[in-house]
């Protein structure tokens, strides 16, 4: 379906190398796994870091779904008491920044709490 759109190109295999311009984004250099490189004229670019979460380090220490996103509940608590989690990296459904920016503060209202019960234990 991408495929067909006429304003669309796609560029599989490929990596982002070099942004051009003085005071605006005037064009990027891409990489293909053939080692190479073509020059596209542009006026903006949407920056996507990856599809999969980093999470490994955390296999056996929080529980994971199948796609090895940290499951949270709807206030970001993670199977382990203490520890929080928000973002991408999160079985949260969207994927969003604004949405990443709200479970990020309730992230750390629930830390604040938490610690504050600990404390007074």
């Amino acid at each position: 379906m991408l495929e067909s759109k006429k304003n669309i190109t796609l560029l599989l295999n490929s990596q982002v190398i070099a942004l051009h311009g003085e005071k605006f984004l005037s064009g990027i250099t891409v990489k293909n796994e053939k080692d190479e490189e073509r020059k596209i004229d542009l006026d903006g670019v949407f920056i996507e870091i990856g599809w999969l979460p980093n999470t490994d380090m955390l296999d056996g220490f929080l529980a994971l779904n199948e796609k090895k996103e940290i499951i949270v509940d709807i206030n970001c608590h993670t199977s382990m008491a203490g520890v929080f989690a928000a973002g991408d990296v999160t079985s949260v459904k969207g994927k969003q920044i604004i949405i990443a920016a709200g479970d990020g503060a309730k992230a750390a209202l629930e830390a604040h709490e938490y610690l504050l019960k600990s404390a007074s234990r």
